[in-house]
């Protein structure tokens, strides 16, 4: 790609990266190389340095909508969400992402691994172990670290994991109170 000849302004080379500079022009901003040539367009609201949200990943914004680049400039996700939240918030290697009020994940190297289906994700662990209660269309479940779900949103209501006894849950599904155990099965059915 090559450059336009002058900018705005021309951040300092290195602080993005060794031989990047952060370029401004009309309010939006691009990447330059330190030979002059762009190694992305100016055309973005801002983007962040590597290292804030993952090492490898810096944030981008185009439309008040948030994405990745990785460090051959590449746009690994594409700016189409309203927010993503740190790395290690919801899991280690996984971050929240919302769109339009949806919510899902990403992992470290900026590919989705839930679409943005559901209302609420809760952080992993808070009702049990390796498991983040989410919410969709007013009903609630279990999904695991591996976003694959462990108990179906079938529930208005799911209490914490050993508030009422050790080791179980209260849930209400169809407007009547039952208690699950660690695995989601219904105790007494």
């Amino acid at each position: 790609m090559h450059a336009q000849s002058t900018f705005d302004f021309i951040d300092e080379f290195g602080i993005l990266k060794n031989n990047w500079a952060i370029v401004s022009q009309d309010d939006c901003q691009g990447i330059i190389n330190k030979q002059g040539e762009l190694v992305l367009p100016v055309k973005f609201d801002y983007i962040e340095e590597f290292g804030f949200y993952s090492r490898n990943l810096a944030v981008i914004s185009y439309n008040n909508k948030v994405g990745f680049i990785n460090r051959k400039g590449e746009i690994v996700l594409s700016p189409v969400f309203d927010y993503i939240e740190e790395f290690g918030c919801y899991s280690r290697n996984l971050a929240l992402v919302s769109i339009n009020g949806k919510k899902g994940l990403i992992n470290r190297k900026g590919e989705i691994v839930t679409p943005t289906i559901f209302d609420e994700i809760e952080e992993f662990g808070m009702a049990r172990r390796g498991w983040a209660l989410v919410k969709s269309n007013g009903k609630y479940g279990f999904i695991d670290k591996q976003v694959k779900i462990q108990l179906a949103l079938n529930y208005e209501y799911i209490d914490e994991f050993g508030i009422v006894a050790h080791h179980l849950a209260v849930v209400k599904k169809e407007g009547k109170y039952a208690m699950i155990n660690r695995r989601g099965k219904e105790i007494g059915n």
